[in-house]
């Protein structure tokens, strides 16, 4: 006991004698520590700023991007449902699994639309847009179309690689075409792959082989849906593209479908109704959301009377237009009580969305 107490004595003398210097320590430590904080707070605020949002972008792509090749389309669905895509290249994933599910002409207003862009974009010399692109023509079956493409894509890769991926859509257009060789080029170079191996000695076995080809449930429908007039691919020429596709094989429901969303993006009222009336091969439950909206507005600029139009629209939807025109007529500044109760209607797309005309807002590059 008498030794533990002069330890303490001695402790007690200590701490007096030296009290400034760990005051002194102690201050200068707190100092450092402060100082470290704010340095890696501003390092963090400046990797959330200009790193971080670009990387949840990429992600965010990349995400998409995937469950397209899977053609796990709900998937993609359900990413937009739990944000809404506003990078271009996005939007045109997500247009594609909602025509992939039978849902475009009923949901593409429910979300974010950027014009045209978003549902065919125009061709732009960079890999990750001309990929995208691809996908979509090469569904549409414009081939040579996504043949382009692919081809250049893989020759803007940042590195100077091949594209495994293109390589892979460059044997099926020459297949399709049947350039049986230049298909064979491109089937010799997977066959020395890991993971495309087994895809193109599969697929050598439809070279040269019509009849196989043409009973493929993918690559025998591009050949039936592929168009014989030669045009100039031209991104003022998208909307006549599709006239032309679908004139050609009406029995092509994705062309007819994609055709009337183009004409509704690029707000042609005038041409909408006639594409309506084309649509006698299809057969739809009730005439899809966005063209009720199209068509009751359509009416509406010459008829007070929406009980008379001549086409079955929902009374919802008849209501809601006669709402919608109350508020915009009303209203000095109708905007912002319009897009809190019709943010998800044609309407509100036609009077104020301003789409882009060129697809390089946030261009991402893996």
């Amino acid at each position: 006991m008498i030794v533990y107490l002069w330890i303490i004595i001695l402790l007690i003398v200590a701490a007096v004698i030296y009290l400034p210097e760990i005051r002194k320590k102690i201050r200068t430590i707190i100092v450092w520590t402060v100082q470290i904080l704010v340095l890696l707070f501003g390092i963090y605020l400046f990797i959330v700023k200009y790193g971080y949002s670009q990387n949840i972008d990429k992600e965010e792509f990349m995400g998409y991007d995937y469950h397209c090749r899977m053609k796990d389309w709900n998937r993609v669905i359900e990413m937009a449902t739990k944000k809404t895509p506003k990078v271009p290249i996005t939007v045109t994933y997500l247009n594609l699994a909602l025509y992939q599910t039978g849902q475009l002409p009923d949901k593409m207003f429910e979300y974010f639309q950027n014009g045209p862009e978003g549902l065919l974009p125009t061709f732009q010399r960079d890999f990750m847009i001309p990929t995208v692109g691809g996908e979509v023509y090469w569904n549409l079956g414009f081939v040579n179309t996504a043949q382009r493409f692919s081809f250049e894509a893989m020759e803007a890769l940042p590195d100077f690689q091949k594209s495994v991926r293109s390589l892979k859509r460059l044997a099926e257009t020459n297949l399709v075409n049947g350039y049986y060789e230049v298909s064979s080029k491109y089937l010799n170079i997977l066959e020395k792959t890991l993971f495309y191996r087994n895809w193109a000695k599969e697929t050598r076995t439809f070279l040269y082989n019509e009849d196989k080809i043409n009973a493929h449930p993918e690559w025998g429908e591009k050949r039936h849906f592929q168009t014989d007039r030669d045009f100039l691919f031209s991104k003022m020429e998208r909307g006549t593209m599709l006239g032309i596709m679908f004139q050609q094989r009406t029995d092509n429901r994705m062309a007819y479908e994609y055709l009337m969303a183009y004409t509704l993006l690029v707000k042609d009222m005038r041409s909408f109704p006639i594409f309506f009336r084309l649509k006698k091969d299809f057969v739809y439950r009730e005439i899809p959301k966005s063209w009720q909206e199209a068509l009751v507005y359509i009416w509406g600029l010459e008829n007070n009377d929406m009980e008379t139009i001549p086409i079955p629209v929902s009374k919802s939807i008849k209501e809601s237009v006669v709402n919608y025109a109350n508020i915009y007529t009303s209203k000095e500044s109708p905007e912002p009580l319009l897009k809190k109760q019709f943010s998800k209607t044609y309407w509100y797309y036609l009077h104020f969305r301003d789409f882009n005309p060129i697809n390089t807002d946030n261009s991402l590059q893996y």
